[in-house]
């Protein structure tokens, strides 16, 4: 039986990939979602689903004791290593934005100094 909880984690997570593809950020089957549900649970989009096109029933119920399901994404096991990690991290979203890729391509990391937020939020690697 869904909880309410879950109900509302699955339209938030399909609502997020709508809006990164959108917004370009990801395209297609690019990219990952996932957010925690409860004590070792989380839930994860699934294998080869285009992002911008999710249904709450797509969604991957996961339980960090386990292995992911053959059925999650095949980054699952990142996922699963932040979120057993980091205890704090409630959600994650892979995205694939076309300048950040354009700065790899050159060899560069983006400047967290470009955005107001970016110290805060981006520590230096």
């Amino acid at each position: 039986m869904t909880t309410w909880t879950e109900a509302l984690r699955r339209a938030e997570l399909v609502a997020a990939g709508a809006v990164l593809a959108r917004r370009g950020l990801i395209r297609g089957r690019e990219g990952n979602l996932s957010c925690r549900i409860g004590d070792g649970v989380l839930l994860l989009t699934p294998r080869g689903a285009d992002k911008g096109r999710l249904v709450a029933t797509d969604l991957v119920l996961c339980d960090l004791e386990d292995s992911p399901p053959a059925e999650a994404s095949t980054e699952a096991p990142a996922h699963f290593a932040v979120y057993r990690a980091c205890p704090d991290v409630r959600a994650l979203a892979h995205a694939h934005p076309p300048g950040v890729l354009a700065l790899a391509a050159l060899g560069r990391l983006p400047d967290p100094n470009a955005l107001e937020e970016g110290l805060a939020l981006v520590p230096r690697i």
